[in-house]
């Protein structure tokens, strides 16, 4: 049964109370983030955030990452072999994603969202600068 935008969209509101309410969630895709175990679950992107959420047996792991925070996007591969993970790096940690159905296409979505919004925040640094002048 294929689930609307809007209850995704609803869902990601629920799960991620953190992000500003005027965010607007872009995509989602099944993934599974790589910790002690493989993390099964659901990586939900809006236009300034990459958040994760999975639930396995009451355990829960809710990650945000705010694009602004990211340093680097990399395609990786599971196993030396597989090209099927995603590498996401800040200054403060490294998220490997894996387990996607098309990995080539969620880097390039994630690659241009990430790219958009650090666009937006150069554009807003510029513009409250011309402001103070």
């Amino acid at each position: 049964m294929s689930t609307t935008y809007k209850s995704r969209s609803e869902d990601f509101r629920k799960m991620f109370k953190e992000v500003p309410k005027e965010e607007r969630l872009v995509v989602d895709y099944s993934c599974a983030l790589q910790k002690d175990i493989l993390v099964q679950g659901r990586m939900y992107v809006s236009q300034h955030w990459i958040c994760f959420y999975a639930k396995i047996f009451n355990w829960e792991t809710n990650l945000m990452i705010p694009c602004k925070e990211v340093t680097a996007i990399t395609k990786e591969k599971t196993a030396r072999v597989i090209p099927n993970a995603i590498q996401i790096t800040t200054d403060k940690a490294s998220y490997f994603f894996t387990s996607f159905g098309a990995r080539d296409k969620t880097y390039m979505m994630l690659f241009r969202i990430w790219q958009n919004a650090l666009l937006d925040q150069v554009g807003l640094a510029v513009a409250v600068g011309a402001a103070r002048k």
